[in-house]
């Protein structure tokens, strides 16, 4: 057996393929490549040699692009423009979290009130970890799992023609109901949110607390 077969023998997600179509309530991984020119532009932190030394693992360029490739895919809308913020649904928790963003993101990509997106899901469920203040899990919500983080593939996917097929795939519903528990997260935690530049499992703060990179490229 050549070291490629058994790599796919080992790898867990080696039975998913890219062809496969989004099936609402099962595990969908991204299968997603990110593209290191993008996320050196809008992370050029996690690009310095301090970083690997006192980051979190949480927070690295091999985390990221595990998380695009493994994390399961669900919806994304953005639900203010300025400031820019974007509410990312899990299914799993039944709850969505708030990412915050610069406004001139959005300005550069064209995104409007109710334009969709979207994240790439990995979540905390086993051992001492606790679960994000921020997060409000309905009673449906899977109970092996305490808190979810989003990496919204729109920023980083190489593939875009991938990414837009996936869109394409996620029902309608699905989109409504992240607008919906965005806008009721806004009206019961109003100000805050996450910062959507970094990791990907912080708290929220309040919005004016929120300091993005002043060397990011928002252009790309």
């Amino acid at each position: 057996m050549g070291l490629k077969e058994q790599f796919d023998k080992l790898n867990p997600y080696g039975h998913f393929k890219k062809e496969d179509v989004f099936r609402p309530g099962a595990f969908n991984p991204g299968l997603f490549e990110v593209d290191m020119g993008k996320l050196k532009k809008l992370r050029p932190e996690i690009f310095q040699p301090i970083h690997f030394a006192m980051a979190s693992n949480l927070d690295s360029k091999s985390y990221i692009q595990m998380q695009m490739n493994d994390g399961d895919i669900q919806a994304a809308v953005v639900v203010s423009t300025d400031p820019l913020l974007v509410a990312c649904r899990s299914e799993d928790l039944d709850a969505v979290i708030l990412q915050c963003y610069p406004a001139d993101l959005g300005k550069a990509r064209g995104w409007e009130l109710g334009t969709c997106l979207l994240i790439c899901c990995t979540y905390n469920g086993y051992g001492p970890l606790r679960k994000n203040k921020d997060i409000d899990p309905s009673p449906r919500a899977n109970p092996k799992f305490k808190s979810f983080g989003p990496i919204l593939a729109d920023l980083y996917a190489a593939d875009t023609a991938y990414l837009e097929r996936k869109k394409s795939e996620i029902p309608p519903a699905m989109w409504q109901t992240a607008w919906e528990m965005g806008k009721a997260y806004m009206a019961a935690h109003p100000g805050m949110a996450r910062n959507g530049l970094s990791l990907s499992f912080r708290d929220s703060e309040p919005i004016e607390k929120i300091h993005f990179n002043p060397k990011a490229d928002l252009s790309v």
